[in-house]
């Protein structure tokens, strides 16, 4: 048995072994765990444990990049899948107890390194906890797109782009550097700006559909990412009216520590838990750009 980093090579054998893991839905896609446009060959795809007989038995899935906060330059690594075959762990008798632990040593044991678990399970929660692992936060807020509402109080003239190409040219270098990575990915760029200030806000979301209103086309606008949060929060009714009528965006929903300022009155909170591990850093200020929300368009 060893651990095995995950490149091109071995790449097809373990999306073979996701496939046809019972685990998860027939209907699941994994091509964007091993294709994306900031895929650097240095770092894997992920880490497998594989068999004397070299089969897959278990992987853990890893989306690198670097990434610049406070001024320092630091290592991302969003986990994403973590899976091991439980009758494979049950064949190793005690050597089979914590084997997927280790499977996160690699990723921990980097230097400068963050990682995050933004879509953990009950279980792999527990696990995450006993390797260290921190709340990087615990609530989200959702705010009601209500359709023809300016908000209280006025705001200056602000226009929104939700043109992806267009965008890029507005943006300085290290924005237009993260909109490179995202503009080809199931996601949605905007740009909050006002020509009068000259300031503005360029953000990245997904978007999804709102699940008792799906019949109706009505869907979640999830913020992953924003360039000037304190813009975004002051003129959010702004961009609030152009949401429906861009595409039937009803909600909002963000991870509270994305926007420290109160966004609006009607915010409503969710408990919904987001783990990191970072040496010497209590609570790293991360987003949710570079990780599977934006492969998968999910959140």
């Amino acid at each position: 048995m060893m651990i095995c980093e995950v490149h091109d090579d071995l790449a097809p054998s373990v999306h073979e072994f996701l496939r046809q893991r019972h685990e998860f839905s027939p209907s699941a896609h994994w091509d964007p765990l091993f294709n994306y446009p900031w895929k650097n060959p240095e770092f894997p795809y992920g880490y497998a444990l594989v068999d004397g007989q070299r089969q897959i038995r278990g992987f853990l899935g890893t989306i690198y990049t670097r990434r610049t906060i406070n001024g320092k330059s630091f290592l991302s690594c969003n986990l994403s899948c973590w899976i091991v075959d439980e009758g494979y762990r049950a064949s190793l008798g005690k050597t089979g107890k914590g084997v997927g632990r280790r499977m996160l040593d690699p990723v921990l044991g980097q230097k400068d390194v963050i990682a995050t678990a933004l879509s953990a399970n009950a279980l792999s929660t527990k696990s995450f906890l006993s390797a260290g692992f921190k709340s990087l936060d615990s609530e989200q807020m959702t705010i009601p797109v209500v359709p023809g509402f300016r908000g209280f109080g006025t705001t200056r003239k602000v226009e929104i782009s939700f043109k992806t190409f267009e965008i890029g040219r507005w943006l300085n270098e290290q924005e237009r550097e993260i909109w490179n990575s995202h503009r080809c990915l199931p996601c949605k760029h905007f740009l909050m700006d006002s020509p009068e200030t000259g300031e503005y806000c360029y953000g990245i979301a997904t978007t999804v559909p709102i699940q008792r209103a799906a019949m109706f086309g009505e869907r979640v606008f999830n913020l992953c990412y924003l360039s000037n949060p304190e813009f975004f929060a002051r003129h959010f009714w702004s961009l609030a009216g152009a949401l429906w009528r861009e595409n039937r965006l009803a909600l909002v929903r963000y991870d509270k520590r994305l926007i420290p300022q109160t966004v609006s009155a009607m915010a409503r909170p969710k408990i919904f838990p987001r783990w990191f591990y970072a040496s010497g850093i209590e609570v790293p200020e991360v987003d949710l750009a570079y990780t599977e929300l934006v492969l998968y368009n999910f959140y």
